[in-house]
């Protein structure tokens, strides 16, 4: 199976800028990666994921939820995480809610 992209360069980056940001996006989504392992089970929702890293000084403040939902994506496709098909009331209200993801963990 062909791996998904961890980078999708709309903006024609290339050179020294095309491997900060692809280096960046490694670094981000194995961030999110490890903030799953350290809560096995769970479920949490991008902006939850998002709000809670910032707390937890994993990330800046300043690290746009596209970087995080762009990080969910490929860990599920990878076959990291699982997409629930639960729905919570996301950072805009009931009438927005998002899809909640959790570890994808061995059957025992």
């Amino acid at each position: 199976m062909q791996q998904p992209n961890l980078f999708h360069n709309t903006s024609d980056l290339t050179g020294q800028d095309l491997k900060e940001v692809t280096a960046q996006a490694q670094s981000q989504t194995q961030a999110v990666l490890n903030f799953f392992k350290k809560y096995p089970g769970m479920l949490f929702m991008p902006s939850e994921v998002h709000q809670k890293m910032v707390n937890l000084k994993l990330i800046n403040w300043r690290t746009p939820i596209q970087s995080i939902r762009r990080a969910l994506t490929y860990l599920t496709r990878r076959g990291d995480l699982i997409k629930t098909p639960r729905k919570k009331a996301g950072s805009f209200g009931a009438r927005h809610p998002e899809y909640c993801w959790t570890l994808n963990q061995p059957a025992q």
